[in-house]
């Protein structure tokens, strides 16, 4: 049984000085890549407000973009129906199919 603190610090630890650097050197890479994905604030550092500031943004622009889309749809439907009700109380629809029946 170890009998002082750094014996039972250096039997606990498995990971070697080289190891520790790596994973060091792989920690910063990844902070860096990190702080790519977001804006830069005027002193140079990410603007995680702005980020978040920018999907908000655009969540509300697609949701503009869903209600145009909808009431598009809507309108076109209409348009459609009206069309469709004004041809068969015209009397239009009947007479051409009538004509391309051959009756």
């Amino acid at each position: 049984m170890p009998t002082n603190h750094n014996e039972t610090e250096a039997k606990e630890s498995c990971v070697s000085e080289s190891q520790l650097d790596q994973i060091q050197q792989m920690l910063v890479q990844l902070s860096e890549k990190f702080e790519e994905a977001f804006p830069m604030d005027e002193y140079g550092k990410p603007f995680l407000v702005g980020h978040r500031e920018y999907h908000k943004k655009r969540m509300k622009q697609e949701e503009q973009m869903d209600d145009y889309r909808h009431e598009f749809t809507k309108k076109l439907v209409v348009i459609v129906g009206t069309a469709f009700v004004g041809f068969v109380s015209s009397g239009f629809l009947p007479w051409l199919l009538e004509k391309l029946g051959g009756k």
